[in-house]
């Protein structure tokens, strides 16, 4: 009787583990396609932001300021390789952004 106790209590745990574990799985795939959601939203450099921008990789909020003022100054940016004409963003920062920019 006492084995019998044992296999159930076993078998018990077995199921409360197989039944759990889908909710964690779904857990951590909703984390992850809501970090995929905002890592595909790309960011509009017409209207961003200080701090949109500063969101981004490699741009702190001093670069942010001069990318405002760069449109400020000179309008709309037409594409996102213009980015390039800002001070402090060459060649190498800007192959990092260019995927999450639109104009």
């Amino acid at each position: 009787m006492r084995k019998l106790t044992q296999i159930f209590a076993i078998l018990f745990t077995l199921c409360m583990f197989v039944a759990v574990q889908p909710t964690f799985v779904t857990a951590a795939s909703t984390s992850n396609a809501s970090q995929q959601s905002n890592i595909s939203d790309k960011i509009n450099i017409n209207s961003a932001d200080i701090e949109t921008l500063s969101q981004l990789p490699g741009i702190g909020k001093k670069t942010a300021q001069q990318i405002i003022d760069y449109r400020n100054t000179n309008g709309k940016f037409t594409s996102p390789d213009e980015l390039l004409k800002v001070k402090g963003i060459g060649q190498k920062k800007f192959d990092k952004l260019k995927s999450l920019l639109t104009v």
